[in-house]
C-alpha cells in the first residue's frame, strides 16, 4: 500500500491513511496557490511586531539575533490563508475522506486551537527547537473540541532528509509502537520515516501519530508549510 498518491486516487488515499496514520498527496494545489501563500506569508513577517505575545516563535541565528520558526494563527492576520483553510475544496474534500465526515470544520483557533500555523525550517536556526522533538498532537488539544482530527500541511517548498523533514512512526496513531522514554526528545528510532514532500504537496497526519522532524541543513533553501487542522461536525460523521 502506498503513502504517497495522486488526486485522482482519493480511494486509495483513504485506505492508506487508516492504515499507516498519513499520506502524501502530490501536486494537491496550484503553483498559483502557493504563489499566493507565500505572498501572504511574507507580509505577516514584516508584521510580527504587531502580533500578540506567544504567536511568534523566535530562534538564535546562527550569525547573532534572532529568526522567526513558527506563527501560530498566521490565518487571523491574513484574510486569503483564512479563506483558503475554509473553502479550498481540495483541502475539503480529502479530510472528508481521511475523517469519515459528511463535513469538516477548519479549526481557525476560534475554539481555543492554534489556528493555522507556519513552520519555518531555517538553516539559520540555532536554537534547541531547529529540531521538533516527538510527539502526538492529540496530547496538546485533549481540552478542546476538534478531537479526533487530522493535520494537513501545503508544502510552499520542498522537504525531505536534510530539509527538516516531517519524521513519523507509520502506524502508531493505532499500534503501539513508541517508546515511552523518547517522548519529547529527538533522539533516533528505528521506525522513523521521513516524508519527502514536494512544493505543492499536500502531507496529512493523524493527530494520534507519533511524529518529529528534523534540523534543516542546506544553506541555500529554507521549508516553510502551512498547517491546517480540520475536525468532523458534531452529528455529521459519514454513513
Amino acid at each position: 500500500m502506498e503513502t504517497v498518491l495522486d488526486l485522482g486516487n482519493l480511494n486509495e488515499v483513504g485506505k492508506s491513511f487508516q492504515h499507516y496514520g498519513y499520506v502524501r498527496i502530490r501536486h494537491a494545489v496550484s503553483m498559483e496557490d502557493v504563489i499566493r501563500l507565500r505572498q501572504e506569508v511574507a507580509h505577516v513577517l514584516t508584521i510580527t511586531s504587531q502580533l500578540p505575545n506567544g504567536l511568534v516563535w523566535f530562534s538564535p541565528a546562527v550569525d547573532g539575533g534572532q529568526i522567526i520558526q513558527r506563527i501560530s494563527r498566521i490565518n487571523v492576520y491574513s484574510r486569503f490563508i483564512h479563506d483558503f483553510g475554509n473553502t479550498h475544496p481540495t483541502l475539503l474534500t480529502v479530510t472528508k475522506i481521511l475523517l469519515g465526515a459528511d463535513q469538516v470544520r477548519f479549526a481557525d483557533g476560534s475554539e481555543g486551537s492554534e489556528g493555522s500555523v507556519l513552520v519555518i525550517k531555517d538553516p539559520a536556526n540555532a536554537g534547541e527547537h531547529k529540531e521538533l522533538r516527538w510527539h502526538r498532537d492529540a496530547k496538546f488539544t485533549q481540552h478542546l473540541p476538534i478531537n479526533p482530527f487530522v493535520n494537513l500541511g501545503v508544502y510552499l517548498d520542498d522537504s525531505g532528509a536534510g530539509l527538516g523533514g516531517l519524521v513519523v512512526l507509520p502506524t502508531s496513531h493505532r499500534v503501539s509502537l513508541f517508546d515511552p522514554d523518547l517522548e519529547e526528545t529527538t533522539k533516533y528510532h528505528s521506525g522513523g520515516v521521513c516524508v519527502e514532500a514536494s512544493t505543492c504537496d499536500i502531507v496529512i497526519h493523524s493527530s494520534e501519530i507519533w511524529h518529529c522532524s528534523r534540523a534543516h541543513a542546506v544553506a541555500t533553501q529554507m521549508r516553510r508549510v502551512l498547517y491546517f487542522n480540520f475536525h468532523a461536525v458534531a452529528g455529521q460523521l459519514a454513513g
